[in-house]
């Protein structure tokens, strides 16, 4: 059985469906823990969750997600404008999360972000690697007040 494109289906959803949300399931992901530019520490997380959902009268989608170390979190993305390759900031992530930059292709999709620490050259460099795009049933709502 041939992978699903996960750029191509981001931006399908983005553009042409009318569902609110799109959940996404990968077989696994990896978690790096990063220190310019070394890594200090993986893990594999096998089933990994992302949601996305449109964002009405906006021009930024939402992403969330749910399989992080430490905590479920969201940001906002501005939509891929092609089905090749996909990179850009991402905005609006919860503190003490800064510096986020999400990369999308055909096969993965990462997510790389900065947990600040107390001062400037304490933060700690996170990238989460998703990959192996299983099909899934959409059953997720989305809360109006979470816009």
């Amino acid at each position: 059985m041939p992978q699903l494109d996960i750029l191509q289906t981001i931006k399908q959803f983005l553009e042409h469906s009318s569902k609110k949300s799109l959940k996404l399931q990968f077989e696994y992901t990896e978690i790096r823990l990063l220190n310019n530019p070394c890594a200090l520490h993986s893990i594999i997380r096998p089933n990994s969750r992302l949601v996305i959902y449109k964002t009405p009268n906006k021009p930024t989608a939402k992403m969330s997600v749910k399989d992080d170390l430490v905590f479920q979190f969201w940001f906002r993305f501005v939509p891929p404008p092609t089905t090749e390759y996909y990179i850009n900031e991402v905005t609006d992530l919860p503190e003490p999360l800064s510096q986020g930059v999400l990369e999308i292709n055909t096969e993965k999709l990462t997510l790389q972000f900065t947990i600040d620490g107390p001062e400037a050259h304490t933060g700690l460099r996170v990238q989460h690697v998703y990959s192996g795009l299983k099909p899934v049933e959409n059953k997720v709502k989305m809360n109006s007040s979470s816009t």
